[in-house]
């Protein structure tokens, strides 16, 4: 277990660190994209006196960035209400946007990149031309990506703001159109919350945020983000927990109703067994091969912990989440095409 992991855990191991114990951590947490959140539970905490001088600067300054990351995200989230409202009769935040709305402690110093959004697919095209007219402007994809994301994915391609650089991405479902799990969007059941200086906004509710938040993780090819994202499912649960004792019996029931319960049982199994999440229900563990992925995965990308056996786990899941992305038919003239594109561009370059 990686010494970020263990810390996540139980934040008062830190007393015990030595230097090189403190440049590890703080190495790992800015791989696995986790600086900020580190930087919050242990500045927030009764050991913020045993953080060293060298440590110090950086998580106060990671804090900082963290806490800039979602004012922004309040200001853009001000503008993107002012236009939609008008334009949208229906328009979800979600992950990051849905934890700052809600002023969820999954929110406390998570770094993200972009807004992520939910419309009904029959306003998408008006959405999109309303963005595009109000500073929003296409990443450069080529006509072969343009189309695999409109014919395909569950998703248009990411807009970017031109003066701000947010990104944002504009989905019509949480799960690819080809992947066999795929639900309908209508049955996720949303929510109202009152942002200051926003205004009301719609979100998941708590049961189909989590849920979300298992589809995305555990249908993923890269997991550049995997533990943090693993980090956001355990505090979820925990806070939603803590609140209704039968939070986790209905958020399986849930799961049932939608079809998506094989993605909430690896969240289940994986909170439970890495980051000792209570969770008072029968676990299944996965296969031999997936289990060994996963444990070797939701590990930080650092020199401490990047063996053989993490490059194997990173090459079976990458090939895992293309399956599920798409069947066989689809995914190998797409991998093809992909390939022989970059082999261009490394030509021609």
């Amino acid at each position: 277990m990686s010494l970020l992991l263990e810390t996540l855990k139980d934040i008062s191991i830190v007393e015990k660190f030595n230097d090189n114990d403190w440049q590890t951590i703080l190495s790992q947490a800015r791989m696995a994209n986790l600086s900020g959140r580190l930087a919050c539970m242990l500045l927030d905490s009764q050991y913020q006196g045993t953080i060293p001088g060298f440590a110090r600067w950086p998580l106060v300054s990671e804090q900082k960035v963290a806490q800039r990351q979602i004012q922004q995200a309040k200001c853009e989230l001000h503008s993107l209400s002012r236009l939609l409202n008008q334009r949208c009769q229906r328009w979800v935040l979600l992950k990051g946007a849905a934890y700052i709305a809600h002023d969820l402690d999954v929110a406390k110093g998570r770094r993200f990149s972009d807004i992520d959004i939910l419309v009904d697919k029959p306003s998408l095209k008006r959405v999109e031309f309303s963005l595009l007219g109000d500073g929003w402007q296409r990443t450069l994809v080529d006509d072969y990506d343009d189309r695999y994301y409109r014919q395909w994915m569950h998703e248009i391609p990411p807009l970017k703001h031109s003066e701000t650089r947010t990104v944002l991405d504009v989905h019509h479902n949480i799960l690819p159109l080809t992947n066999r799990d795929c639900p309908q969007p209508e049955r996720f059941k949303t929510q109202k919350v009152e942002l200051e200086n926003v205004g009301d906004l719609l979100t998941l509710t708590p049961e189909d945020l989590v849920i979300h938040s298992a589809c995305h993780l555990f249908t993923e090819s890269e997991f550049h983000n995997g533990l943090r994202d693993l980090s956001d499912l355990d505090i979820l649960l925990r806070h939603f927990g803590s609140m209704e004792s039968d939070f986790v019996d209905r958020l399986k029931s849930r799961a049932d109703v939608l079809g998506l319960k094989g993605y909430l049982e690896l969240a289940f199994y994986y909170c439970n067994t890495l980051f000792d999440t209570p969770i008072r229900r029968t676990l299944k563990r996965p296969g031999l091969i997936l289990d060994f992925s996963f444990r070797y995965i939701f590990t930080p990308n650092h020199k401490s912990s990047r063996t053989w056996k993490r490059h194997i786990a990173a090459t079976i899941l990458y090939w895992r989440g293309h399956m599920l992305r798409m069947p066989l038919k689809l995914l190998i003239p797409h991998l093809l095409r992909k390939s022989l594109s970059r082999l261009y561009q490394q030509k021609t370059a």
